[in-house]
């Protein structure tokens, strides 16, 4: 099922992908994947698990990861960033593998 409304620039579908089914969401205020388990990379995000990224009116970018084993990619549209990590309790971990440039 795939669900769109130009008026609100809303993408939003649940389908099977390569026989392993995905929800995804694009809209203003979040983009959503759940990828249940497989990795999977669709225009806006790319995860193993879900993702959620919520789209904050100061330009920035929260990223909530869910259930994901190993990766979890975001698209910048061709912007430079920087990024935070927290654990689930709200402490800063240094758990990153890659920076935005990917090394």
């Amino acid at each position: 099922m795939v669900c769109t409304n130009r008026g609100w620039d809303l993408l939003e579908f649940s389908a099977a992908l390569d026989g392993h089914r995905i929800d995804y969401v694009e809209s203003p205020s979040y983009d959503f994947l759940d990828a249940r388990g497989t990795f999977v990379r669709q225009p806006r995000l790319a995860a193993d698990g879900a993702v959620a990224a919520i789209k904050h009116a100061d330009g920035t970018l929260e990223v909530i990861p869910v259930d994901c084993r190993e990766w979890v990619g975001v698209s910048l549209e061709g912007r430079d960033a920087s990024a935070l990590a927290f654990d689930q309790a709200g402490l800063r971990s240094d758990r990153r593998k890659r920076d935005s440039a990917g090394s």
